[in-house]
């Protein structure tokens, strides 16, 4: 399952990361992980709290691990609208960067 569908931690489907235990481990000692727009909002625009949440628990789960953990994101703009309405005044593209200049900030 894709994680915009996940309503509970249950229902995220994350690639198995190699364990100690196995013949050949892998021996990852960073993890770059983009999560999409799509992932963080719902389908209003507004940022998916609980599903972020989700997120930050695997990634700190991973944290513990030993991992060092690079997240990249595009969902600035997504999380700007949860915190300023801009007005009809600005361009499509004046106000999608004023809500992902608001937005990283809350990432």
């Amino acid at each position: 399952m894709r994680y915009q569908n996940a309503t509970k931690k249950s229902d995220i489907e994350l690639p198995q990361l190699p364990s100690k235990n196995m013949a050949m481990p892998l021996s990852y000692k960073k993890l770059v992980i983009k999560i999409g727009s799509n992932v963080l909002a719902k389908e209003n625009g507004l940022p998916n709290l609980d599903r972020m949440s989700l997120l930050i628990d695997e990634i700190a789960s991973i944290k513990k691990e030993g991992k060092q953990v690079v997240v990249v994101t595009s969902g600035a703009v997504a999380a700007g609208k949860s915190l300023v309405k801009v007005s009809g005044k600005y361009d499509v593209v004046s106000a999608r960067q004023l809500l992902a200049s608001v937005g990283q900030v809350q990432l």
